[in-house]
C-alpha cells in the first residue's frame, strides 16, 4: 500500500518535469547543421514540439532521422522522439530513443538523455538499468534537472526496495528543488520510514547523513518502536 502511494507521488515530480523540460543553469544543446535543407527541417520539427503540436513534431522528426542520418543534428531529433514517446506514455520506445541520443557528441544533449533514459527505465520496469543510467549524473546537474534525476532515481531504488538508497535520493532534493519540491520529498520520506522495521530502521540511523530529514525521522521512529516495545528504561 505504501508503495503504491509513494509511487504516485513520484510521477508527481518526475512526469511534468519531462512534459515541460527541465530548467538549468547549463547552457542549451547547440542546435546546428551545416547543411542548410537539415537544418530547416529540423527547426520546422523543433517549431511543431515547442508549439504542442506532438502529432505534427512525431512524423517531422522521424522523417529527419530517415533522411539525415550523418546529420550532427540526429541526436536531437532522437532525443525529441524520446521526449514525445515518453509523453504519451511509451516508455519502452523512449528508452530506444533516450539511448541512442545519449551517444551525441553535445554533452548537455547526452546527459539530457541520459537523464531521460534513467527515468523512462525506471517507469519501464527497469530499475537496475535506470540507477546505473543516473547515478553517473550524480553532482553533474543542477536546479530542476538534479531533482529530476533524484527524483527518478528514488523512484528505481524503491521499486528495488532499497529504501536506504531511496532515502537518501529524496534528502537530495532538498539541497536542489525549491520549498515546494523539498515538501514533497519529506512527505515521501515519512511515508517510506512509516513501513521499515527496526532493523532496517537502525540502518538509516547508523548511515545516513545527520542532517537530513530522512535520518531524523527514522532516528524518532525507531525510538518510539522502542518505546512501545519497552526497550527504553
Amino acid at each position: 500500500m505504501v508503495a503504491t502511494r509513494v509511487y504516485s507521488w513520484l510521477l508527481f515530480f518526475v512526469l511534468p518535469l519531462s512534459i515541460t523540460g527541465c530548467a538549468s543553469a547549463q547552457t542549451e544543446p547547440l542546435y546546428a547543421s551545416d547543411d542548410p535543407t537539415a537544418q530547416e527541417e529540423f527547426d520546422r520539427a523543433r517549431s511543431s514540439f515547442d508549439g504542442g503540436n506532438a502529432e505534427e513534431a512525431q512524423q517531422l522528426f522521424s522523417t529527419f532521422v530517415v533522411d539525415h542520418r550523418e546529420d550532427p543534428l540526429r541526436p536531437a531529433a532522437e532525443y525529441h522522439l524520446g521526449r514525445l514517446a515518453a509523453d504519451r506514455g511509451d516508455h519502452q520506445e523512449a528508452v530506444v530513443w533516450f539511448e541512442q541520443a545519449s551517444n551525441a557528441t553535445d554533452q548537455v544533449l547526452a546527459d539530457r538523455a541520459r537523464l531521460e533514459l534513467g527515468a523512462s527505465l525506471a517507469r519501464s520496469g527497469e530499475p537496475e538499468r535506470a540507477l546505473s543510467v543516473l547515478e553517473p549524473l550524480s553532482g553533474r546537474l543542477d536546479g530542476a534537472q538534479a531533482v529530476t534525476l533524484y527524483t527518478a532515481m528514488a523512484e528505481a531504488a524503491g521499486v528495488r526496495s532499497d529504501h536506504f538508497r531511496q532515502i537518501r535520493f529524496l534528502d537530495a532534493i532538498c539541497r536542489y528543488g525549491v520549498h515546494e519540491d523539498c515538501d514533497r520529498a519529506r512527505h515521501l520520506i515519512d511515508e517510506v520510514v512509516q513501513g521499515l522495521d527496526s532493523e532496517q530502521l537502525n540502518r538509516l540511523h547508523q548511515e545516513l547523513t545527520r542532517n537530513g530529514h530522512g535520518w531524523r525521522v527514522a532516528t524518532l521512529r525507531l525510538g518510539t518502536n522502542a518505546s512501545e516495545e519497552g526497550d527504553i528504561e
